[in-house]
């Protein structure tokens, strides 16, 4: 009926901020469709094997369960995968997050965004939501390289020999060896809108 039941300030401008999530859904809906799956993968070209973030916000350490019945993707599962598909050898780990180019941060975020525990600079590979430990409310100041440090410590569980660690693209001749997946899209636009997570949107 276009009657106004409640106004306050309401026709004063303001920054959109968390209603803005609205439209990144709508667009990831959209543009990736509801059923698909955001793969982190590793790449093997000889010794060297590539983290490659697939920009999987939802991905953790450990105990994920299953993507497809509320689980998330885990870095401990890629390891154990990515183990029982190497040689008994020495490797050398890339971690490569160029998926997502552009600004890591908004530009009206405040400087302390990360600390501040508002979110994390915006990454294609990160573990946690890129938070200094789980539970803790801060987050790191380089997402990539902490989930390549977190996965290289699985890697080493497994029985995985990491020699170095860096960032750096994945090389053009590289094979996958292993993958995990994320939930499908529908499901991580219903926690984006329903926890209005920062990381999601």
């Amino acid at each position: 009926t276009d009657q106004v039941l409640l106004e306050v300030n309401g026709d004063k401008p303001r920054i959109p901020a968390s209603t803005i999530k609205l439209l990144t859904a709508a667009a990831a809906l959209e543009v990736l469709g509801p059923r698909t799956r955001l793969a982190t993968k590793v790449m093997r070209d000889g010794n060297t094997i590539t983290l490659v973030g697939g920009g999987d916000t939802s991905l953790v350490r450990a105990h994920g369960g299953d993507p497809l019945a509320g689980g998330a993707a885990s870095l401990r599962a890629l390891a154990d995968l990515t183990a029982a598909a190497l040689p008994d050898q020495p490797v050398r780990l890339v971690y490569d997050d160029s998926l997502f180019t552009g600004p890591v941060t908004g530009p009206n975020w405040p400087r302390n965004a990360a600390r501040l525990g508002i979110a994390a600079p915006v990454s294609a590979l990160m573990v946690g939501e890129g938070r200094v430990r789980p539970g803790a409310l801060s987050r790191v100041a380089d997402p990539a390289k902490q989930a390549a440090e977190a996965f290289a410590g699985y890697l080493k569980k497994s029985g995985v020999q990491v020699t170095k660690t860096t960032a750096g693209k994945v090389a053009a001749g590289a094979a996958e060896i292993a993958r995990v997946e994320s939930p499908p899209v529908a499901d991580l636009v219903e926690e984006l809108l329903t926890e209005s997570n920062n990381d999601m949107g």
